[in-house]
């Protein structure tokens, strides 16, 4: 049985089968991602073919949490669940129920011994909600979790029932992809659509109106520029520095507003600051400026120097989006546990890693996702700096539903993102008809 290691940044949970002569000795080792984000624990059960089919382990039950319940499966939950030490146990030659044989080591793996041939071991899988996190119990109750082993086309197909799994900062990120109808919440006298379940329970949801029409000027408050000066570096920033300047620390210091943070700081107040007891403010927004190697561009980032960001590399060439983000641009309030804490109002844009993840593309069309407005609007990414004509570029979403990269001066469609406390109340079922609402209790 082959050893798989899925990401060098994530948990993996991974099984040994050894036939010792007529004896049975049995160990399963679910190694848990304890690394850089404390007490996240993301499982993976992992071997040759990924999933462990129960027909060939007859001495395994597996059961996953659906909504308050278990149902039984017949292959090894992946991203997106973990063990319930409490629930798993084994039966043993002594005892009926024995959850000792079940080892948590110091270093994280979990280990199953002292089994014979007649044990049975039953093993429960929840998923990553908190008890407190009630948001996020009611938005995966009845959904089917999912992994993306690769993304290298536009996710145009329904997948109403299903979101997707990944890591973010916090840990285990769900998002929704695709053409799916169940994502619609309606909060502060708007319609919004839900992104994701952030890492940390949180809900991040992007505005969509004063009504669940899916196209057209009403899914965005208006147009901006991302900045209205475009000739430097600087700009690319959602703060940024001083422009020529002769380092990229000078260039992308954090201290002046630009033009779309303006726009967005002016409609919190006027449109979302009554509600703001809802809204969670350690949550942030990623305006992602590390700088990348590629071509002749030799990752300078600062004055007029030709430069490719970040994402660029990401998501035109390698096609690898990520959730992730470094504190020095993760955007937060100045009341935040984490990131840079430069927000006065915390309210951002989309980033254009969470826009591939939804079922947009570089470079090609889609019209079949729920991001899809039929216009064109900002993405809070930046893209490059071209020695051609000297001007800085971050990611759009095209009128046809593409992502792809434009001047940052260019006037288009801004639609709102914040994030919502992870332990408001919701009811609802998150369709057109009966959207996910705050309750009052």
């Amino acid at each position: 049985m082959k050893i798989e290691k899925i990401n060098k940044n994530k948990g993996i949970f991974f099984c040994y089968a050894l036939i010792l002569g007529v004896g049975l000795l049995i160990t399963i080792y679910s190694i848990f991602s304890y690394a850089k984000y404390q007490g996240i624990e993301d499982i993976e059960l992992v071997n040759g073919e990924i999933n462990y089919k129960l027909p060939d382990f007859k001495m395994m039950a597996i059961y996953k949490q659906v909504g308050s319940e278990y149902e039984e499966i017949s292959t090894m939950p992946g991203l997106g669940y973990k063990i319930n030490e409490t629930e798993s146990y084994c039966t043993t030659n002594n005892v009926e129920k024995d959850q000792s044989a079940i080892l948590k080591t110091i270093d994280g793996h979990h280990t199953i011994k002292n089994i014979s041939k007649n044990s049975k071991c039953y093993l429960y899988f929840d998923t990553y909600c908190k008890k407190e996190d009630t948001a996020c119990t009611k938005i995966l109750a009845n959904k089917e979790i999912k992994e993306r082993e690769s993304i290298n086309a536009p996710l145009t197909e329904n997948t109403t029932g299903s979101i997707y799994a990944t890591l973010d900062n916090e840990g285990v990120s769900y998002y929704y992809a695709g053409s799916v109808d169940n994502n619609w919440l309606e909060f502060a006298g708007y319609y919004w659509r839900i992104i994701r379940i952030n890492g940390d329970g949180t809900i991040r949801i992007i505005y969509n109106g004063p009504t669940t029409n899916q196209t057209g000027e009403t899914t965005q408050i208006g147009v901006s520029a991302f900045n209205e000066n475009y000739d430097d570096n600087a700009y690319v920033g959602y703060m940024y520095g001083t422009p020529n300047s002769n380092t990229y620390e000078e260039t992308h210091a954090n201290i002046n507003d630009s033009t779309i943070k303006k726009v967005l700081d002016k409609w919190y107040q006027n449109s979302l600051q009554a509600y703001a007891d809802k809204i969670d403010f350690n949550a942030g927004f990623c305006n992602d400026r590390s700088t990348i190697l590629y071509a002749e561009y030799t990752a300078l980032g600062y004055a007029k120097m030709p430069t490719y960001y970040g994402a660029f590399l990401r998501l035109v060439i390698n096609r690898e989006p990520t959730l992730e983000c470094k504190s020095h641009d993760l955007f937060t309030s100045i009341t935040a546990k984490k990131g840079n804490k430069k927000l006065t109002y915390p309210i951002g844009l989309i980033t254009a890693d969470e826009v591939t993840y939804a079922g947009g593309y570089d470079g090609q069309e889609n019209s079949n996702y729920f991001l899809y407005t039929n216009m064109d609007y900002i993405t809070m990414t930046p893209s490059f700096f071209r020695d051609i004509y000297f001007y800085a570029g971050n990611f759009h979403v095209y009128k046809n539903g593409g992502l792809g990269s434009d001047s940052i001066n260019a006037n288009i469609g801004v639609r709102p993102v914040i994030n919502l406390k992870s332990n408001i109340s919701l009811i609802g079922n998150g369709s057109k008809e009966s959207p996910f609402i705050i309750s009052a209790y």
